[in-house]
């Protein structure tokens, strides 16, 4: 984990996560790519660099929920190859890079590295209140048309799995 965020050349990964996506998409076309992953947040330089056209939905949230909620997810899953695991040694571990994720990507927004006209922001708690209202924001901000078919499609699908459904 410490090489991957202190020492490795991202730039060759991404070129295969785009030769990837387009291999994927030679079979279904599309108009874009929409790929969610906070883990972005950490090479945003390596990513801008592959994807120049890039728009970024950056989510802002209260980085100790992020912590709670990864360490909750990272414990979960080393409890599937073993049995100690502890969660607050879990919480531990990312809380420093956690706080570099954020450092950088601050950065990337300050230094132009990700345009301001390719970047929205997103409060989590905001999006949880009324998901539709920030949905239409965010297409509205970067410039994009939200057709009727796409915003009925994800109003049917936030009626058919409300918050909790599955518990």
């Amino acid at each position: 984990q410490s090489w991957l965020l202190h020492q490795a050349d991202m730039a060759p990964a991404y070129r295969y996560h785009r030769m990837f996506l387009q291999y994927l998409q030679s079979a279904h076309s599309a108009e874009r790519w929409v790929i969610k992953s906070p883990a972005h947040l950490w090479s945003l330089g390596a990513l801008m660099r592959e994807y120049p056209k890039a728009l970024i939905v950056h989510t802002h949230r209260d980085p100790l929920r992020v912590v709670c909620s990864l360490a909750s997810l990272v414990d979960l899953l080393r409890r599937l190859a073993s049995d100690d695991v502890a969660i607050d040694s879990v919480a531990s571990e990312w809380v420093d890079d956690i706080v570099l994720g954020l450092d950088r990507a601050v950065s990337a927004r300050r230094d132009g590295t990700v345009p301001e006209a390719q970047a929205v922001d997103v409060f989590f708690g905001e999006f949880l209140a009324d998901p539709m209202a920030v949905v239409h924001a965010i297409y509205e901000r970067l410039g994009i048309e939200l057709t009727a078919e796409a915003d009925g499609a994800m109003r049917t699908f936030l009626a058919e799995n409300p918050k909790e459904k599955h518990g």
